[in-house]
């Protein structure tokens, strides 16, 4: 404020232009605040939606790999695992964190 002779409200519109900090008086119209609020639910619920698909995918690794310690060659359920898992074992592994 004394270096530059300035009042209190001028010198934190200057510091924040300076140094871009966001300090100005703009606040969020209801209608920015609205869309906000809903992008974030939006982002909300595609995680929500993405761990959900993770689980089930883990869930059906589990099981073909139940099957294939089960069952032998011959079996049309150990076939199924063989051709299953190396799908599934990639899937989970490109999605690997999805919906944290």
């Amino acid at each position: 404020m004394k270096l530059f002779n300035l009042s209190f409200p001028q010198a934190v519109v200057r510091l924040s232009s300076d140094f871009n900090l966001g300090l100005t008086a703009h606040r969020p119209t209801k209608q920015e605040t609205s869309k906000i609020l809903e992008e974030r639910r939006k982002k909300e619920e595609e995680r929500r939606r993405a761990a959900q698909e993770y689980q089930r995918m883990a869930e059906e690794h589990r099981y073909w790999l139940e099957v294939i310690q089960y069952f032998d060659c011959p079996h049309p359920l150990w076939c199924e695992a063989v051709k299953r898992l190396p799908y599934l074992e990639y899937w989970l592994d490109e999605n690997l964190g999805a919906g944290r």
